[in-house]
């Protein structure tokens, strides 16, 4: 490997045993070589904006809408009484 791929930075990070699980399950389900050449892949890819996994950011903002809507309809509610 050219120098300057080599990959000499380490990342870690901890995760519970569900997580882990569910992390080498996608990792099976992709056919990747081993869980670090899928979770660098995915990551990257997702820095990107290039992942498999569609980003949460739209949907996040869908669930802050829905709680700020389902906070008026509670509000006009207590109004009502």
């Amino acid at each position: 490997m050219p120098q300057s791929l080599r990959r000499d930075r380490v990342v870690l990070f901890r995760l519970t045993q569900e997580e882990y699980r569910l992390l080498q399950d996608a990792c099976t389900a992709a056919g990747s070589r081993s869980v670090s050449e899928f979770t660098r892949t995915e990551l990257l890819s997702n820095i990107r904006g290039e992942g498999l996994v569609p980003s949460r950011k739209p949907l996040f903002e869908i669930e802050r809408k829905l709680d700020e809507v389902l906070q008026l309809i509670q509000g006009e509610a207590g109004n009502s009484r």
